[in-house]
């Protein structure tokens, strides 16, 4: 306290800190997600999950525990760049406790991403409501020869990402190109597994190997997640129409309904 019982002004910078600590922190998420792939495809994946959530219904605590696990996984991301960037600053050559750092963060982030799978294993999982819930929207299948519907499905698929590929001028049909055609074959056929086999349960797993597959891509600096993203909504597209849309238009034809 000042003379006479007034109390001195506050710190200018104190004041500039607390009004500008939220659009520091916006600068900080903004710097993130433009910077880093990684959080890209974190962001994307946490937009699909939601829209998962909506189709499925899911209860509000349901969606409250789900909105948790994937925001534990975007904060540990965030910190786990945080963290790269500093060490990134200390030293710009190889130090065993600077690699010891990173990796320590790395595995955070890998323990919140399979808490989330964890949570979406118990909350999606139910094989019955799911497949009710895809009866609804795209109709029963009306699969004869499922393998022949597969086969076509492929070769379809391939032709596609050529076509893509070469309108693109990026890339070969292997390696590289504007949509990412290991992850559009993955995601064909993870959720062809449905349609073959009829277990939800199995297609879940698949889609998961899938997720892994465009990670890969993502971190082999191979494809970018927008590229990835594309491929994988390809797959997904040609899957429901092979499988789906195509047989219940042809079975509607030829009843006359």
């Amino acid at each position: 306290m000042g003379p006479a019982g007034v109390r001195p002004p506050r710190s200018p910078h104190v004041v500039k800190r607390s009004r500008d600590s939220l659009r520091h922190a916006i600068d900080g998420v903004v710097e993130a997600f433009f910077s880093q792939r990684h959080l890209r495809f974190h962001f994307i994946m946490v937009a699909i999950v939601v829209i998962a959530a909506r189709f499925y219904g899911l209860t509000r605590w349901e969606m409250l525990l789900l909105f948790f696990a994937v925001a534990l996984v975007l904060i540990t991301e965030l910190f786990n760049t945080a963290i790269e960037t500093v060490v990134d600053l200390v030293t710009d050559s190889y130090h065993p406790l600077a690699k010891s750092a990173k990796d320590v963060a790395a595995g955070a982030v890998l323990i919140a991403a399979l808490n989330a799978l964890v949570v979406a294993v118990f909350l999606f999982a139910d094989e019955n409501s799911l497949h009710d819930r895809f009866v609804r929207l795209f109709g029963t299948p009306q699969i004869v020869q499922p393998k022949e519907v597969a086969t076509a499905g492929f070769v379809l698929l391939l032709v596609l990402i050529l076509i893509w590929k070469l309108l693109g001028r990026k890339g070969s049909l292997l390696h590289g190109g504007v949509v990412s055609g290991h992850a559009a074959l993955a995601s064909f056929l993870a959720s062809s597994i449905y349609f073959t086999s009829g277990s939800m349960l199995s297609a879940l797993l698949g889609l998961t190997v899938a997720f892994l597959v465009s990670q890969s891509r993502v971190e082999g600096r191979i494809h970018t997640v927008r590229e990835v993203v594309i491929g994988t909504f390809l797959g997904l597209f040609v899957t429901i129409l092979m499988f789906a849309l195509l047989p219940n238009l042809m079975a509607r034809l030829l009843t006359g309904n």
